[in-house]
């Protein structure tokens, strides 16, 4: 027998399908103008000057969206072990009895195509050193968010069809991992993820839908991620 909650939002899983969130993450829709201004000053007077100099704000999305396009094939084929090496061993088992809980239809929405994406954008970045250590342990963070549509996209995208087709559309968020502690050689880890649809979260969506009459008919349009 099952129970259904009528305070759940009906989504495009099906109407009996609750929204199950793969990781305890706050869900990210938008850019954050101070995270962004942070973003820069460390990029720029931290990162490149201390800690690597190659490093590169766009060059880093576009491998976070191979990453995302990988591992969102994996989640909508339920291959969780298959996901070692892409993510921390804590995320596997905190996802793990997550994804178990979702039907087979929701497991299936997860999936991401490259040319679906319509906005990919960093939305924090942190350093955190560790000081008592010898040498100091240093880990990068950088929380992305990428949304994605099934609807046909060309050129650029209007902000109103995220409300008029919120069934079609997907919001990813990810935080990645680097340790870059002197002598470890790190490499780009997942360690926290979430995948939502705008009804998912009926707060914000609200939100959003207040936004969208604030911005008038025409809305806004975001050039693609390509």
């Amino acid at each position: 027998m099952k129970f259904w909650n009528k305070n759940f939002p009906e989504h495009s899983y099906g109407k009996r399908d609750r929204y199950i969130p793969l990781m305890l993450f706050n869900e990210i829709v938008w850019p954050n103008l101070f995270n962004n201004l942070k973003t820069i000053t460390f990029t720029n007077l931290l990162i490149r000057q201390f800690i690597d100099p190659t490093f590169q704000k766009k060059q880093f999305l576009d491998e976070a969206k191979i990453m995302v396009l990988k591992v969102s094939k994996l989640l909508a084929l339920g291959e969780i072990d298959n996901m070692k090496g892409l993510l921390t061993d804590d995320a596997i088992k905190e996802l793990r009895p997550n994804l178990i809980k979702m039907s087979q239809t929701q497991r299936e929405a997860l999936a991401v195509e490259a040319e679906n994406i319509i906005l990919g954008f960093i939305y924090s970045l942190d350093v955190k050193v560790d000081k008592s250590t010898n040498p100091q342990k240093r880990l990068v963070e950088i929380t992305c968010c990428f949304h994605s549509s099934s609807d046909s996209v060309t050129g650029f995208y209007p902000l109103r069809k995220v409300f008029k087709n919120r069934k079609n559309h997907l919001i990813c968020n990810y935080r990645f991992v680097r340790d870059y502690t002197k002598g470890v050689k790190g490499r780009w880890m997942i360690d926290r993820l979430n995948h939502f649809k705008p009804g998912d979260i009926p707060r914000q969506y609200k939100k959003l839908k207040l936004t969208e009459l604030a911005m008038g008919q025409n809305g806004v349009k975001w050039k693609l991620v390509l």
